[in-house]
């Protein structure tokens, strides 16, 4: 068939062996519920609307090689066929339904709910052996896109490219070696989704951490990462979750990360890595990029100088952040009060490496000072 219609009729056998074969133009909209045809179904292009529970024959395979087969039937039906997607094929989820036999390309690429209606999440247990690299598109015309959870183990040579806006769930122990790479949307893993000897590469969108997920390298686009410990508190804003990105190999660190990686911390700068209540970011400004400040930290005391009370911080050596972007001086008069910026060349001021707050008269009221680093 290569033309759009809707088709409420049986389609069965007469004889021989009845084959459906959709072609590469045109939608077809199967409502039949009680099609028994044993000679298979193929799609050529064009989309095959699912749009009944019995639409879809249980005698013989779904072969997808262009189009999209869309799921359209209402009552949450289940669906047995062994549905064959080929490179370039689709498969969107209008409405609930369990589809258990789904067989992934293993290169090229597959499109799950690209249209605007497909807005249903559905789990599929396939266990492609990658030959080649596999991009999966979750989404492509719709804001609101369900999510593709894939919970069978995904194993072989090739690699692995998320594209578009949904998310794609990566629920299986995963054993394939090519790169890992997020090109938009979100790539939920849950520790075990990549292996712990693969490249994760993030050119765009996010990357979900649910627990520990172990990785060999990290590129944000072409750019290589430090190795070290990566959460949703990472500047770089490409993670979410509450879990934890396990990096094994990378270049020095730059900045903070040089500092974390020496000292065991995480890339939280507001976390106190070492319970000493020094926070990370402090014992980094304090300590600079090489700076061991693991275990107590000493902190400034105020000091007076002809009756004029203040507090300095030196910087640690490497540190170069600026003030007012990477580090602030704040005060309050209490300390569960709102604390405020203090104006550079006002009560502080930088004199090379120190950083040091003055005290206002004495006639005024009592005055609490910290520093605050916030940014890398």
């Amino acid at each position: 068939m290569n033309t759009s219609s809707n088709f409420n009729g049986t389609i069965q056998n007469t004889g021989a062996a009845l084959a459906l074969i959709k072609g590469p133009a045109g939608d077809l909209v199967l409502t039949g519920n009680n099609n028994t045809y044993s000679g298979g179904t193929t799609v050529q292009g064009g989309r095959l609307f699912i749009a009944n529970g019995g639409a879809l024959t249980p005698n013989g395979s779904v072969q997808v090689n262009a189009g999209t087969l869309t799921m359209n039937a209402g009552g949450s039906p289940t669906f047995a066929q062994t549905i064959n997607l080929a490179s370039g094929a689709a498969l969107s989820m209008r409405q609930d339904a369990t589809i258990s036999a789904v067989a992934l390309p293993t290169a090229g690429s597959v499109v799950f709910n690209r249209d605007d209606l497909a807005t249903v999440a559905f789990s599929l247990n396939s266990a492609p052996v990658l030959t080649g690299d596999l991009t999966v598109q979750v989404g492509g015309q719709n804001l609101t896109v369900g999510d593709v959870t894939l919970t069978g183990v995904i194993a072989g040579a090739g690699g692995l490219t998320k594209s578009q806006t949904g998310t794609l769930i990566l629920a299986g122990v995963n054993s394939y070696s090519g790169d890992t790479v997020v090109d938009g949307g979100v790539l939920a893993v849950n520790g075990t989704s990549i292996a712990n000897t693969g490249k994760l590469v993030i050119a765009g969108g996010k990357v979900d951490l649910a627990n520990t997920e172990t990785v060999d390298t990290l590129f944000f686009g072409a750019v290589q990462q430090p190795a070290g410990d990566y959460t949703s508190a990472d500047p770089s804003g490409n993670f979410t979750g509450a879990g934890i990105l396990t990096v094994l190999s990378g270049p020095p660190g730059a900045g903070y990360a040089s500092w974390a990686t020496l000292n065991g911390a995480s890339a939280n700068l507001t976390e106190d890595h070492d319970n000493d209540g020094v926070k990370n970011g402090v014992e980094y400004f304090l300590g600079g990029l090489n700076g061991d400040t693991t275990g107590f930290t000493a902190l400034p005391s105020v000091v007076s100088t002809a009756g004029v009370l203040s507090v300095s911080w030196s910087m640690g050596p490497g540190y170069s952040g600026s003030y007012g972007t990477d580090f602030v001086v704040e005060a309050s008069v209490t300390l569960d009060g709102v604390w405020s910026n203090q104006a550079l060349g006002g009560t502080v001021g930088i004199t090379e490496d120190v950083v040091t707050y003055t005290f206002p008269a004495a006639s005024e009221n009592r005055r609490f000072v910290r520093l605050k680093v916030i940014s890398q």
